[in-house]
């Protein structure tokens, strides 16, 4: 074999290579986000249990959860816009958080 063919071997080979690593597929980009917070009382301390609901404000779709141990609570996969959140739990008084915009 010839260098000349040698190095068109070597170049057709490089090429194959770079089309193959070009066509795997790419992740997914993410269209949504997540809301998360901690639900503390005035003294700063961890409220466990309480009901925390999200509301999107252009569809009123709601998502609900509750404050784990440590007052954290969360809601991923949440689609983009503008949300409400309330929290209530027994012994408090209802807390709401009006326009909270959600972007990616």
């Amino acid at each position: 074999m010839t260098r000349t063919q040698c190095l068109l071997k070597a170049a057709a080979i490089v090429f194959f290579l770079f089309l193959s690593l070009n066509a795997l597929p790419l992740g997914a980009q993410e269209t949504g986000g997540a809301i998360s917070g901690r639900i503390t009382d005035a003294s700063g301390a961890a409220i466990p249990g309480a009901e925390v609901v999200a509301t999107h404000t252009d569809t009123g779709t709601l998502r609900k959860t509750v404050s784990g141990q440590d007052g954290l609570y969360a809601f991923p996969n949440l689609p983009i816009g503008v949300y409400d959140i309330s929290v209530t739990h027994a012994g408090f008084k209802k807390a709401l958080r009006k326009g909270v915009a959600l972007h990616v």
